[in-house]
C-alpha cells in the first residue's frame, strides 16, 4: 500500500491512506511531518496508556526505499510538576541552531503544555520549546517556558507551526490563540532563539482571513488549528486549516474537530503586510478519506518548514468517526494534492 496517493478533491472512492496503524484504545492526532530525502519523519500527539487521555509527543519515521516503519517511540513527556504537567502536544519540529545551556542543538521542537488545576478543563494552554541533537532527542525542555503565555480563563494559546527564517536561530511561529468566549485568532511572531540565554521575541501580529470561507455561507472564518509552509523561490506561504462548523455527531452534539480541510496559499508580502487575502486550493474532506471527520492537518515540509515540490502538497491530517467514541477512532492518514497553477 502506498504511503500517500494522489486527491483530486472530487474522487468517488476515498483516496487517502492511513499512515500506520493504532490500537483501538488509543489516538492519533497532530501530526508533524518532515521530509528528508529517504526518510519521512513524524512526531504526533498519543496517549502512552490504553484509554488515558493523557497527551504525549511520539515519534518515528518511514524510510521509503525499504518501505519500513521505525517502531514508535515516546520522545516528550508532562512534567512532574508545573505548567506542562497533564498535557504535551501538537508538536512542531524546526532544523537550525540554537545555543542552550552551553550546547548548540540542531532541533527545536515547539508544543503546546496544560496543567490542568482543579476544575479548570481545557484551559490555560500554554507554549514551550525543547532541543535536541537528533530528530528522536532526547529533548531537553526549556527552562524558560512557557515561551507564549495563555489566559487562565480561556482555552490560552497552542497549535504551533513553525517556519525558519535563516536555516539558523531565528524562525516565524504561528501560533492559535483563543481571547475570550467568542473570539479565537491566528497571530504570527518572529523569534530569534539563537542564545536561549537571551530569546528574542517579535510582535505578535495577527494573520489574515481574507479570503477563507466557512462551509455555512456568510459565517465568519475562525482561523485557529492551522498549519503553514513556505516556497522561498515563489515567497509564497501555504495554509491547511480545518473548517466550520464542525459537523454534529448522532446526538446532536457538535463534534469537537472539523469534517473538511481547507488548503490556501498566500504571497509573502501580503501575510506580513497582515493586508492581503488567501488564495484557496481546495478541501479535504470524507470523500478523500472516507471519515466524517478530517482534522488536525499538517503540511510536509523540509527541515526548515519550506516545500520543495512547487507542484505537489503532501497533507497528513487525523480522521475520526462520529460518535461518543469519537477520540479512540483518531488515526493518521496522508494524501497528496497537486497545486494548481498559482495566481501571483
Amino acid at each position: 500500500m502506498p504511503l500517500f496517493i494522489l486527491s483530486s478533491f472530487s474522487c468517488p472512492v476515498p483516496s487517502a491512506w492511513q499512515l500506520f496503524p493504532k490500537g483501538s484504545e488509543f489516538y492519533n492526532y497532530s501530526v508533524c511531518s518532515i521530509e528528508e530525502g529517504d526518510v519521512h519523519h513524524f512526531w504526533w500527539c498519543q496517549n502512552a496508556n490504553p484509554l488515558q487521555v493523557v497527551d504525549h509527543i511520539y515519534y518515528r519515521k518511514f524510510l521509503l526505499s525499504k518501505k519500513r516503519w521505525t517502531p514508535p517511540l515516546p520522545v516528550l513527556f508532562p512534567s512532574e510538576e508545573g505548567w506542562d504537567s497533564l498535557h504535551v502536544c501538537d508538536p512542531a519540529v524546526v532544523k537550525g541552531e540554537f545555543k542552550y545551556d552551553g550546547k548548540v542543538y540542531n532541533y527545536a521542537l515547539f508544543y503546546l503544555g496544560t496543567y490542568y488545576p482543579e476544575g479548570v478543563e481545557c484551559k490555560h494552554n500554554q507554549l514551550g520549546v525543547a532541543f535536541s541533537e537528533t530528530p528522536e532527542g532526547p529533548w531537553v525542555k526549556f527552562k524558560g517556558n512557557p515561551i507564549v503565555e495563555g489566559s487562565k480563563h480561556t482555552w490560552g494559546v497552542g497549535q504551533p507551526s513553525v517556519i525558519s527564517l535563516n536555516k539558523k536561530g531565528k524562525v516565524l511561529l504561528f501560533y492559535t490563540k483563543q481571547e475570550d468566549d467568542f473570539s479565537t485568532h491566528t497571530y504570527m511572531r518572529e523569534l530569534d532563539f539563537s542564545f536561549m540565554d537571551n530569546p528574542r521575541f517579535g510582535e505578535a501580529k495577527l494573520v489574515p482571513t481574507e479570503g477563507l470561507r466557512e462551509r455555512e455561507e456568510g459565517m465568519a472564518v475562525i482561523l485557529s488549528d492551522a498549519d503553514f509552509a513556505y516556497d522561498p523561490k515563489r515567497d509564497i506561504f501555504f495554509l491547511a486549516r480545518p473548517q466550520h462548523p464542525y459537523p454534529l455527531h448522532p446526538s446532536g452534539e457538535r463534534a469537537i474537530v472539523s469534517g473538511y480541510i481547507q488548503i490556501a496559499y498566500i504571497e509573502g508580502e501580503s501575510l506580513r503586510s497582515g493586508k492581503g487575502g488567501w488564495k484557496i486550493i481546495g478541501e479535504i474532506g470524507p470523500e478523500d478519506s472516507g471519515f466524517p471527520l478530517n482534522h488536525s492537518p499538517a503540511i510536509a515540509r523540509n527541515w526548515y518548514g519550506w516545500v520543495d515540490n512547487p507542484h505537489k502538497l503532501r497533507i497528513n491530517f487525523s480522521t475520526a468517526k462520529l460518535g461518543k467514541d469519537s477520540l479512540w477512532s483518531y488515526t493518521l492518514y496522508g494524501i497528496i494534492i497537486d497545486i494548481p497553477p498559482l495566481n501571483l
